[in-house]
């Protein structure tokens, strides 16, 4: 789980970082720190998003826990796609003085 987050804030802060340059996304990239921290706390105490999560994707009450973070990190991987592709077109396209 820990590996997901990480890469979620890596993927949501690298393209920001390319964009705006270091020291303007400086606020934004702590922003989406604290987001992401707090958020999966909030959603590992929650015992709501677990019934939705069942009940939203009948075929993961099945699986095992390794197979579940599988299943998991391909979206997370098609994020982590779309973020370098997106990254390196904004890097592409930065002046560099």
């Amino acid at each position: 789980m820990a590996l997901i987050v990480v890469t979620l804030m890596y993927a949501f802060n690298f393209p920001i970082v390319f964009k705006y340059g270091y020291l303007k996304s400086r606020f934004i990239s702590s922003l989406i720190y604290f987001v992401l921290f707090f958020g999966t706390m909030a959603l590992a105490g929650n015992e709501g998003a677990a019934v939705w999560l069942k009940e939203t994707f009948p075929f993961v009450n099945g699986l095992s826990l390794l197979a579940f973070a599988w299943l998991a990190m391909i979206p997370v991987i098609l994020i982590l796609g779309l973020s370098i592709w997106a990254s390196i077109a904004f890097y592409s396209r930065r002046e560099l003085a």
